[in-house]
């Protein structure tokens, strides 16, 4: 770092032309290095200036820096193959080198690296080029003690809020990573229960309507045949949650596919309130029914969009009281979009709750709603299934006013639009 002769400043670093070098004694009293940074602190200088180099070193060492000194580009190489410097103090000119050079040499090998060059005043140019490839930093000549030991405090700041921040990416990283785990282990777990119960209730439910038909003789109790009832509908009731469950595993699991083909909504729709009905008519609840003429077919999977209709249905007749309505309908809007919605005049919700609603294994949790059984899991699973078909589903709601859950069906999958066409 060859500094300009023509310097006023009695404190700044000169060159060989200075008798008397500057000495770490004469240096006002500067801010010290943190204890717990001091065996990290490792400077690296680059100059063909040997007795500027040792000026610097001798500044730096009793303040807790680790210094090494190079007078090339070459030799800068070499020494870091052996030093981890942090931050190198690199002239601009370097004989027949550059302090570019260097930087690009350090740069390689260690990308993190901090690099001030020192320029002259007719330097700018250089300096911004140094920038450009990666310098963090520039001093003027002649250097001031005072300057370097700040540039350094900046360069060793900025490297500590760095590993502070890989540190915290690296803790995020670890618990995201420990979450998935914790996730697969609970899908996998949720996944062979699901099978191991969908076994002994399948002969449950098997064995307990043949009490119920009494096929091989009278039970003697009629009692008996409710009691065989009883069993059949806990089962069965049973059985559809391990469904729930095992279709949100193969979710979570990415293992839910879709069996694709033509699908009749108008047909899908009466299927659904034939299976419903009974339901509704045991709430003494009125069911409506507003289908458009021509609705067209959409490729998709016919089975998920029958169970996604009966979990909004079923919840519809649920939470809506005696006497009242339910309204399904469906349309094909301008944009060729198919959309069903289905409408009750039930209890509602607050807007705040839709989210939750919509979560896994959650309720809404208020005196209204308290008192319906349910796993949580129809409308979640719903939303998982439309989105397979590149679908939407929206919920709007409100408290004591009831709830309009609405599918958008994507118009590319319409009948018309598809390649089965």
């Amino acid at each position: 770092m060859t500094i300009p002769p023509e310097s006023d400043d009695p404190g700044a670093l000169s060159d060989r032309s200075n008798d008397s070098p500057a000495r770490a004694d004469d240096v006002p009293e500067l801010p010290q290095p943190q204890s717990d940074m001091d065996d990290q602190r490792r400077v690296l200088i680059v100059d063909d200036d040997e007795d500027l180099a040792e000026s610097l070193a001798d500044l730096l060492v009793p303040r807790g820096y680790r210094v090494e000194i190079a007078a090339s580009a070459h030799q800068a190489g070499a020494i870091s193959q052996s030093f981890d410097v942090q931050v190198a103090l690199l002239d601009i000119r370097l004989g027949r080198d550059s302090g570019l050079d260097v930087i690009q040499i350090l740069k390689r090998r260690k990308p993190d690296v901090i690099c001030v060059m020192a320029t002259g005043y007719a330097e700018t140019e250089t300096a911004i080029e140094a920038l450009r490839l990666g310098a963090y930093d520039y001093l003027r000549k002649p250097l001031h003690p005072s300057e370097v030991f700040a540039v350094l405090e900046r360069s060793f700041e900025k490297i500590q809020l760095e590993q502070k921040a890989r540190a915290a990416f690296e803790a995020i990283r670890a618990a995201k990573e420990t979450a998935e785990q914790a996730d697969r282990t609970k899908t996998e777990f949720l996944a062979a229960m699901s099978h191991e119960l969908r076994t002994p209730l399948h002969s449950i439910i098997g064995f307990s309507e043949v009490l119920i038909s009494q096929a091989f003789g009278e039970l003697g109790n009629e009692k008996y045949v409710d009691y065989a009832g009883n069993i059949r509908e806990s089962g069965m009731h049973l059985l559809d949650v391990i469904n729930d469950i095992l279709e949100i595993a193969k979710a979570e699991a990415g293992k839910l596919e879709l069996r694709e083909g033509l699908v009749d909504v108008s047909d899908t729709i009466a299927t659904t309130l034939r299976l419903i009905k009974p339901q509704a008519e045991a709430a003494k609840l009125e069911i409506e029914k507003a289908i458009a003429p021509e609705l067209p077919a959409f490729y998709g999977d016919e089975q998920k969009l029958k169970q996604i209709l009966l979990n909004l249905l079923s919840n519809a007749v649920k939470f809506t009281p005696d006497n009242g309505k339910v309204r399904i309908a469906a349309e094909q809007d301008q944009d060729g979009q198919i959309i069903i919605s289905v409408r009750d005049t039930g209890i509602g919700m607050a807007p705040k709750d839709i989210p939750k609603a919509l979560a896994p294994f959650s309720q809404v949790d208020s005196d209204l709603s308290r008192g319906y059984p349910g796993t949580g899991l129809g409308l979640s699973l719903s939303v998982v299934m439309i989105e397979l078909h590149g679908g939407t589903l929206a919920v709007e709601s409100e408290v004591g006013k009831g709830t309009t859950v609405t599918l958008r069906i994507p118009a590319e999958r319409s009948f018309k639009n598809t390649d089965a066409a």
